[in-house]
């Protein structure tokens, strides 16, 4: 059924909007919507198409905080692997403390003893950092930029990610970060 007079109020559309939307989400036709509301089936056609830009855009829009609220994790877990790792290569101060020259039931000297320890670092907080980088890699979807360098001038992509060290992949990121 065809609607003619006068144009809707911006309160009217809008509100029409949330009839449409529902009645397109329950599987009608364009054609019932039209009966429904006494519209032409071009203008349910015309909604609809706003409605799904609509849609659309909150969609983009989820995704995009989605990605911030993962990005900010990322970073905090590659922060705390980095700092783990600095830590993890302090050298260990080892304090030892023993008794000597005691018999049975008497007391003896205590003798006490420091040492310390070369640490080279635990490489758990490496790989943690890396998968971290990885991860942000993938979701920023850079994995997915050309691998090519003598055409286009794009920033260099090895083929396996895998095999770059923690700090040659997150050069590589900022790298590609800043163009």
């Amino acid at each position: 059924m065809s609607r003619s007079g006068p144009k809707r109020s911006q309160r009217q559309r809008e509100q029409h909007y949330v009839e449409i939307a529902e009645m397109y989400l329950l599987g009608r036709s364009n054609q019932f919507i039209a009966e429904s509301l006494s519209l032409s089936v071009s203008q349910v056609y015309r909604d609809l198409a706003v409605i799904e830009e609509r849609w659309h855009q909150q969609a983009i829009a989820a995704l995009q905080k989605y990605k911030g609220k993962e990005l900010a994790r990322l970073e905090m877990i590659q922060r705390e692997a980095w700092a783990s790792w600095q830590r993890s290569q302090e050298p260990k101060v080892i304090h030892k403390q023993e008794v000597v020259g005691s018999i049975e039931g008497g007391s003896g000297m205590v003798r006490q003893t420091t040492r310390t320890e070369t640490a080279w670092g635990d490489p758990r907080y490496l790989d943690l950092a890396l998968n971290a980088i990885q991860t942000e890699i993938k979701l920023l979807g850079l994995d997915k930029l050309p691998r090519n360098d003598d055409n286009n001038h794009c920033t260099v992509i090895p083929e396996d990610l895998d095999a770059l060290s923690a700090v040659e992949l997150s050069d590589l990121a900022h790298r590609i970060l800043r163009g």
